[in-house]
């Protein structure tokens, strides 16, 4: 390439044409050891009548390219340059320089020290990379300039006045320019190669020096484990016996239902065992998998929820049953034992599923202590909140728009917004201590660049894919979660109101992903926005509605959360994503409160009528007329409970944090888990 342009830019025809070209190619290192390049390329001529060319064209060009060539064999002869060296000095230097100085984003683990040697190799770099750009500039200039004289001969020409020895003197004097510029260019793109070199050279070693002392520490803590009270084990271990205890002294079976309850009539839809399979298909799998969506988060996020879920459940088994003996108590019945059927598993799913959305509001900001403080706190809200509504209230709420989906995202949402930034300060405290502490002994501060603690809250391809599954699971089991505590005759139009809400809200995400990304799909849009045409139908009115009317609702909520998606991503609302990490606001709670509103209007719309072979009427038994006015309050004192809950849990998180420390570094999974082996050593650190 080199050689091709000082060929160009040394061509001239004396009689008839004139000009000269120059091209530029580029080719940069970053941190990572990859490189880019680019072309530019001018030229100029012009051309008479003349058909006589000057026998000189060809000579000046051999001359020089004879004279750049000795000049390549010799630098390479001192040097001994390798191929790739020699690829590289040869390239021009970009306009842009490819790594911004004031990031120490190529690796966040190097401490003060040795990021004072980094940031002298990358303003080194910086320094060779703008001297070579001037020098590129000086040549742009020389080139112009010898055009400008190649005109002038020509005309001069023209008139009878022509010179060769000045022709021929002109060219002698722009070759020695060029080729002093281009030698002295190429010593600094080898000085910068070897710069670039070493720079990586030393990023390498410092991630391996890293991965060793982060494999050595783990080996020490597994021969000497840290002293002091497990936080954890303790509050799991203690919460586990009083569980077993409570069971021993409040609950009992009730007599077991038949087969044919279990499993279902013949030509009914499934009232109990398949309802219950699915709708933990849903939670444990469907939440489970979406959870997994962090690239450095994966096993936490699928761990963590299922840890959170199970423990859920079952301080949801007794406290479900002791609010029942309490029912019983204030209805002026006999204090007596509570019992549990196969109908109980039901709500105490809905439970677990409330508490996955809420963790998922905050994930990656938690330590496995704090996941459990927050479980506890919310199933203690949850459950009152439920007893309540459902039970005192008389709301109907199945599919848990109102007390699953709507509360379990209000609860995520204030508990992340008072415990992240607390969090946050807490963080901010112990840095200020730290270099308060160096400054007392004498230490030199260095001047750190900011580093963005969300930088990591991001997803690869694998754990996007992984969240999209999650997200397939949901929207197939989400008939089932919707039918469960529908009424029996009722079952069969809620799935399939259902299935029409999900199917319209899936193609709603795909048709508006395509057309908002410019002709192409967004595997967040669907993580987002697939599932809320379930969500929307999870209360009373699924059970009434038309499959226009479910398909119309599928694509409303649909286009909904991709319009609030789009306005998130606006400069001034960016810092939601710092409060609701995975954006279950959108997913569950904009639609949950959607769905409760559904449910006032149509059961006024339905009210005295009969629909599908149902008098509407003789579902509200309780209320009457007045059942749309309890809707209404069942969606507030679920808002109302939920933001108090998660208000209390994140006070006493953040009282506590002595003891329950927050994370290190947020969205790093590192130092909850062993190690495996990988092809990918140290790609989740």
């Amino acid at each position: 390439q080199s050689d091709s342009e000082d060929s160009s830019s040394s061509r001239s025809r004396s009689g008839s044409e004139s000009g000269s070209g120059s091209g530029s190619g580029s080719g940069s290192g970053s941190g990572s050891g990859s490189g880019s390049g680019s072309g530019s390329g001018s030229g100029s001529g012009s051309e008479s009548g003349s058909d006589a060319e000057s026998g000189s064209e060809s000579g000046s060009a051999r001359e020089k390219d004879a004279s750049y060539d000795s000049s390549d064999s010799d630098f390479s002869d001192d040097e001994e340059l390798n191929s790739e060296k020699e690829w590289f000095i040869s390239l021009p230097e970009p306009e842009v320089s490819g790594i911004s100085h004031g990031s120490n984003d190529l690796i966040p683990h190097i401490d003060d020290k040795n990021y004072s040697y980094l940031k002298g190799l990358q303003q080194n770099i910086q320094a060779l990379q703008s001297y070579l750009r001037k020098l590129q500039t000086e040549e742009f200039e020389v080139m112009n300039k010898f055009v400008v004289k190649l005109h002038h001969h020509d005309e001069e020409a023209r008139k009878g006045k022509e010179n060769e020895k000045e022709l021929e003197k002109l060219r002698e004097d722009f070759q020695e320019k060029i080729d002093r510029i281009r030698a002295s260019r190429r010593d600094y793109r080898a000085l910068m190669y070897d710069a670039i070199q070493e720079r990586n050279h030393y990023l390498t070693s410092k991630e391996q020096q890293f991965d060793e002392t982060l494999r050595a520490r783990k080996q020490y803590e597994a021969i000497n484990p840290p002293k002091g009270i497990d936080w954890f084990l303790f509050l799991f271990f203690t919460m586990q016996l009083g569980i077993a205890v409570l069971y021993l002294l409040f609950l009992s079976y009730e007599s077991l239902p038949s087969v044919s309850v279990t499993r279902g009539n013949i030509g009914t839809v499934d009232n109990y065992y398949t309802f219950l399979i699915d709708m933990l298909f849903l939670t444990f799998i469907g939440f489970g998998f979406f959870a997994g969506l962090m690239r450095n988060y994966r096993w936490s996020g699928i761990g963590f929820n299922l840890l959170a879920g199970a423990y859920a459940m079952e301080l949801a088994f007794i406290l479900n049953g002791l609010l029942r003996m309490a029912s019983r108590q204030i209805d002026a019945q006999a204090w007596e034992q509570s019992f549990i059927d196969i109908y109980d598993v039901g709500p105490t799913i809905y439970c677990a599923g409330a508490t996955m959305i809420s963790l998922s509001t905050i994930q990656g900001n938690l330590a496995p202590a704090g996941v459990l403080l927050m479980t506890t706190v919310e199933v203690i809200a949850w459950v009152l909140n439920y007893w309540f509504v459902i039970d005192r209230l008389h709301v109907v709420d199945n599919g848990g728009s109102m007390t699953v989906h709507t509360f379990g995202a209000v609860f995520g949402l204030i508990f992340s917004l008072i415990l992240s930034s607390a969090y946050e300060q807490e963080r901010r405290r112990r840095q200020h201590k730290r270099a308060a502490q160096k400054k007392a002994k004498g230490e030199k501060l260095e001047d750190l660049p900011e580093f963005d603690q969300y930088g990591e809250n991001d997803q690869s391809y694998g754990s996007a894919s992984l969240a999209v599954g999650g997200i397939i699971f949901v929207c197939v089991f989400f008939p089932s979660w919707n039918a469960f505590f529908s009424v029996a005759s009722l079952q069969a139009s809620t799935v399939i109101n259902t299935i029409i809400a999900v199917v319209s809200s899936i193609a709603t995400t795909a048709a508006g992903s395509y057309f908002l990304n410019g002709r192409r799909f967004s595997a967040a849009d669907f993580q987002i926005a697939a599932a809320t045409g379930g969500v929307a139908l999870a209360s009373a009115h699924s059970m009434f509605l038309p499959a226009w009317a479910s398909s119309f609702i599928g694509v409303v909520i649909a286009v909904l959360t991709l319009t609030f998606t789009r306005l998130l991503q606006f400069s001034q609302m960016r810092g939601f994503s710092k409060i609701d990490h995975t954006f279950s606001f959108l997913r569950h709670g904009i639609p949950g409160i959607l769905a409760a509103f559904c449910s006032m209007i149509v059961i006024s719309a339905y009210t005295g009528q009969v629909v599908y072979g149902v008098n509407v009427n003789d579902l509200f038994p309780d209320n009457g007329t007045d059942q749309p006015l309890f809707q209404l309050y069942g969606l507030l004192i679920s808002i109302g409970i939920a933001t108090i809950g998660g208000l209390v849990a994140a006070l006493f998180l953040n009282t506590i944090n002595g003891q329950v420390k927050p994370p290190r570094r947020l969205f790093i999974e590192t130092p909850y888990w062993l190690e495996l082996g990988t092809d990918y050593s140290g790609a989740a650190l």
